[in-house]
């Protein structure tokens, strides 16, 4: 869930500040585009240099991005804190998406070995939960804005951002526990 209400504001964030700071749909797609290719060149540098061992410091890696690109949304708010933020959450999406895929595959995985359930209803389940935590981050981030005006809109991906530190407490015993079942198949 925690994952998923990130995600979904991650997704619609950029989206939303650059119509409301940069101006119209062209300049939107123009942003996009680029975020795009950089994003397209960091998937490129993770899957050719990481190792499955790295996960957790990729979480890591993605956090601290995450971290600079609502700082300085925050910081910068207008125009230079939106491509900031910008540059730095599509450097983000990237390292994000590889460390939290292959954890969850890992201990979907590791369940099916440990139970004959079938493996796609622990899939279906991840779905579920990411898919409500998305929509449950924008329609926050949206009421926020509407409540609190630009303060909320300044702020709030800087405090949820802040709260992913504590998933890296989490991440890291998920990657433990894979990384010892691997080795006990060994």
């Amino acid at each position: 869930f925690l994952v998923g209400f990130f995600t979904g504001i991650n997704l619609f964030f950029p989206a939303y500040i650059i119509l409301k700071f940069l101006g119209d749909e062209s300049i939107l797609g123009t942003v996009q585009s680029l975020a795009a290719i950089l994003s397209a060149i960091g998937v490129y540098i993770v899957g050719r240099k990481v190792k499955m061992q790295n996960r957790y410091l990729i979480f890591i890696s993605a956090v601290f991005l995450i971290l600079l690109a609502t700082s300085s949304f925050a910081i910068f708010y207008y125009a230079v804190g939106t491509l900031l933020s910008i540059t730095f959450m599509s450097l983000c999406a990237p390292l994000y998406g590889v460390a939290f895929s292959s954890l969850s595959k890992d201990s979907i995985a590791r369940e099916k070995s440990d139970s004959h359930e079938n493996h796609y209803s622990f899939i279906f389940d991840q779905e579920i939960f990411l898919n409500i935590g998305r929509i449950s981050g924008i329609l926050l981030l949206l009421l926020t804005h509407n409540l609190y005006g630009n303060f909320g809109l300044r702020y709030l991906p800087l405090i949820l951002a802040t709260s992913q530190i504590v998933i890296i407490w989490y991440v890291k015993k998920i990657d433990s526990l894979n990384l010892r079942n691997e080795k006990n198949k060994s």
